[in-house]
């Protein structure tokens, strides 16, 4: 496991979903919030988030239902170029909306999701690194 300081992981989180936020035309997000969270071990025993742990981004942008599919098409295409593998991709043919989920070789993960008729979730998470002083 590698180690790496909590707040440089929130940093390189942060900058992975600024960059999502970008290609697909988003101005800002309305909501945004990254988080230190234990992981889970073999058994299913989570870590002191201060030793082992992962970082989690949620944020959320205000983008017309109407838009949400060519939205993640964008997505998709910033994600593959960024080195990301598709994992999961569909599309919510009564609400017109879909879901893109994708990782990358580095253990972050990247998902976009249709909300409600006016929003879109994304998440942005890193693997699992260990505090330098653990």
């Amino acid at each position: 496991m590698l180690a790496m300081p909590q707040e440089d992981a929130k940093q390189e989180v942060v900058r992975q979903a600024e960059a999502i936020r970008v290609a697909v035309g988003a101005d800002r997000f309305s909501q945004a919030k990254a988080n230190v969270t234990p992981c889970e071990g073999r058994r299913g025993e989570l870590s002191d988030s201060a030793e082992v742990y992962y970082v989690q981004g949620i944020y959320q942008m205000l983008i017309p239902v109407a838009e949400h599919l060519t939205v993640l098409a964008k997505a998709r295409s910033a994600l593959e170029s960024s080195g990301y593998t598709i994992e999961k991709e569909r599309t919510f043919p009564v609400s017109g909306g879909g879901e893109i989920t994708a990782g990358a070789a580095n253990g972050y993960s990247a998902s976009l999701t249709s909300g409600d008729e006016l929003a879109m979730l994304l998440m942005v998470s890193s693997p699992c690194y260990r505090t330098p002083a653990a």
